[in-house]
């Protein structure tokens, strides 16, 4: 049996490096745990309690208190909403004051959903109040956005309005025409999205295109002659049979009644034949 050799000399490798990392950053490795712990703890109460917040004041928006909604839970959507909601009900009684309200908004509620609608809403309201240049600038800043898509029709339109009032014809025709094209692809989301703003689009191309009128001399009006007097005959009368069509035998009596002058002289006696002086003369020489 042969023997087993012995080894010189083990050697020492000493604590690992992990064990090591561990012995020097230990307390730093507690901290942090403590931390991150602390985050999550924090993370799900405020989540908790931004839920019951916004339930809270979505409560209370429903109620149409606007004005509370937004000074109790700034910040919120519901604030956001009552924000919107607010400026179209003082801009029934001032426009000027909806402008007001919604003055800022994009800036204070940047991940609201409804956000590009109310800079819509703030351009068309600066644009009726003649503030053409305030109105361009709203309007044209939700051209971009992936989330504007829904409203951004709209401002094109508007856009296209200001650009028509300004004058150039191009710029309108160009927007309207983006417009109206948005269906081109025949998807059903597209015509039920925007058939309303792609009608608006081809009416106004359609009035843009019209041409004017051209003006038509009236023709001169044409007297009717007078009707020739030589020319108008008189209608015949129909015979009446008592004028036209007398009996055969009143006829004859009538016939043997007529006597002509001659006859008349031959059947006269002497005294109508003679002359008054002769007459005269024979009752002279009757008298005694």
């Amino acid at each position: 049996m042969e023997d087993t050799p012995t080894p010189i000399a083990e050697i020492d490798h000493g604590p690992s490096k992990f064990e090591v990392f561990l012995e020097e950053n230990q307390k730093k490795l507690i901290i942090l745990a403590v931390a991150v712990f602390l985050g999550v703890l924090a993370y799900v109460f405020f989540s908790g309690y931004g839920e019951m917040q916004e339930q809270q004041a979505s409560a209370k928006m429903q109620t149409g208190e606007y004005q509370a909604t937004i000074q109790e839970y700034p910040g919120t959507k519901s604030a956001a909403a009552a924000t919107i909601f607010l400026a179209d009900e003082k801009a029934q009684s001032s426009n000027q004051e909806g402008i007001d309200q919604l003055q800022g908004f994009g800036t204070q509620f940047t991940d609201y959903p409804g956000t590009p609608s109310a800079t819509v809403r703030l351009g068309l309201r600066l644009l009726d109040e003649g503030k053409t240049d305030e109105a361009e600038a709203q309007l044209s800043s939700v051209l971009d956005s992936e989330e504007a898509a829904y409203i951004a029709p709209l401002a094109k339109l508007a856009l296209g309005d200001i650009a028509l009032k300004n004058g150039n014809k191009e710029k309108a025709k160009t927007l309207y025409t983006e417009v109206s094209k948005l269906d081109q692809d025949g998807s059903t989301e597209a015509i039920d999205t925007y058939s309303g703003f792609i009608s608006q689009a081809k009416a106004r191309l359609n009035l843009m295109n019209a041409k004017a009128p051209r003006e038509v001399q009236p023709k001169p009006a044409v007297t009717p002659a007078a009707p020739e007097a030589d020319k108008a005959e008189p209608a015949e009368q129909p015979a009446t049979p008592e004028a036209d069509e007398q009996p055969q035998e009143e006829k004859a009596a009538d016939t043997e009644q007529a006597d002509t002058p001659a006859d008349a002289d031959k059947n006269a006696t002497p005294e109508e034949n003679t002359t008054p002086e002769e007459n005269q003369e024979k009752n002279s020489q009757v008298k005694p």
